[in-house]
C-alpha cells in the first residue's frame, strides 16, 4: 500500500512539476487603490489579478519620481507577527529615494488561505507561485524598469516561495533570502496540520515546490544567504545544509547581535543586506 502512495505521489509532482517551474506570465495589468507621493518618492497601493486566478492581490508600488532606467526590487515577506506587504516598506522607500522601483505584494498561502497539511496543498503553494509570478511580470513591465536589473528579496515563506520563483526566472539578476526553512513540512508543526500524513509524504507532495531543489539550480547566481544566529525555527544544523546546497560563490550572513532572532532579522541584518543590494543594483 505504502509503495503504491508513493507511486502515485510520485506521479501527481511530476504532472505539477512543469507548471511550478513554468516562465513568469505576460504583462499583468493593474489598478491603482490609492496614490502619494513622500519627498521625491511615490507610492501606491494597487491590486491586480493572475491569469487564471480567482482571486486579486494588493501591493504596495514604491518608485522615485524621476525617469528611468531604475533598477528593480521584488520583496516576498514572512509569515507571522509583521508579515505583510508593508515588511518591507521602509527599506523599499530608502530604495527608491535612490533610484530603484520596489514592488511588495501581500502574500495569501499560507497567510490569508492555510495549509492543511495533505495533497490539497500543492495546488494552494502552485497558486500563492502564480501569484508572486503575477507581481514579478507587474515589476518587470513597470515604465522606466531596467529589466537587466531585477533583484528579489524574500523572508521565511518568502524566501521559500522566492527561491522556486528565481529557479524560474533566469532573468532575475540577483536574490537575497532570509531566514529559511528547506522544506514545507518543516512548519507542519505549526499550522495545526492532519497529522495522518508524514514529513516524507507530505515533502514528496510538495515536490514541484522544494525550496532546496530550486536552491541547489541557483548555483553560480548573484545570492545572498541571511539567517540569525539565535533563530527559534531555523538551527544551526539546518543552515549548515543550506549552506552546503548553496555551494561555493553564495554569501552567507549570520547576523549574531543581541536580541536578533527569526522575526526581526529584516530589520537587524539590513545595513549588510542593504550593502550588497546596492551593489549588485548599481554595480558599485
Amino acid at each position: 500500500m505504502r509503495s503504491k502512495l508513493f507511486a502515485f505521489l510520485a506521479i501527481l509532482a511530476s504532472a505539477a512539476a512543469a507548471q511550478a517551474q513554468a516562465p513568469n506570465a505576460g504583462p499583468v495589468a493593474y489598478e491603482v487603490l490609492n496614490r502619494k507621493t513622500e519627498a521625491a518618492v511615490e507610492v501606491l497601493v494597487i491590486e491586480f489579478q493572475a491569469q487564471g486566478s480567482d482571486f486579486r492581490t494588493q501591493a504596495i508600488l514604491v518608485r522615485p519620481t524621476s525617469a528611468g532606467p531604475h533598477p528593480g526590487v521584488l520583496y516576498l515577506h514572512k509569515l507571522g507577527p509583521g508579515g505583510s506587504s508593508g515588511q518591507f516598506r521602509e527599506e523599499a522607500m530608502l530604495l527608491a529615494a535612490k533610484g530603484v522601483i520596489c514592488l511588495l505584494p501581500q502574500g495569501r498561502v499560507p497567510w490569508k488561505q492555510k495549509w492543511s497539511g495533505d495533497e490539497l496543498d500543492l495546488p494552494r503553494g502552485r497558486a500563492q507561485l502564480a501569484e508572486f509570478s503575477a507581481a514579478l511580470s507587474l515589476l518587470e513591465a513597470e515604465a522606466g524598469v531596467d529589466r537587466q536589473r531585477i533583484l528579489l528579496v524574500g523572508h521565511d515563506y518568502g524566501a521559500m516561495f522566492g527561491l522556486v520563483l528565481a529557479a524560474a526566472n533566469p532573468g532575475i539578476s540577483a536574490m537575497a533570502f532570509l531566514a529559511f526553512a528547506p522544506r514545507f513540512s518543516d512548519w507542519k508543526d505549526y499550522f495545526s496540520p492532519r497529522k495522518n500524513l508524514s514529513p516524507a509524504v507530505y515533502d514528496e507532495i510538495m515536490a514541484p515546490l522544494d525550496p532546496m531543489k530550486a536552491l541547489e539550480g541557483l548555483k553560480g547566481r548573484r545570492l545572498f544567504l541571511q539567517f540569525a544566529a539565535s533563530d527559534g525555527f531555523v538551527s544551526p544544523q539546518t543552515v549548515a545544509e543550506i549552506r552546503a546546497a548553496a555551494g561555493e560563490g553564495s554569501v552567507f550572513d549570520i547576523v549574531s547581535s543581541q536580541g536578533t532572532d527569526h522575526e526581526n532579522l529584516h530589520q537587524n541584518g539590513s545595513a549588510t543586506r542593504l550593502a550588497w543590494m546596492e551593489r549588485q543594483l548599481f554595480g558599485q
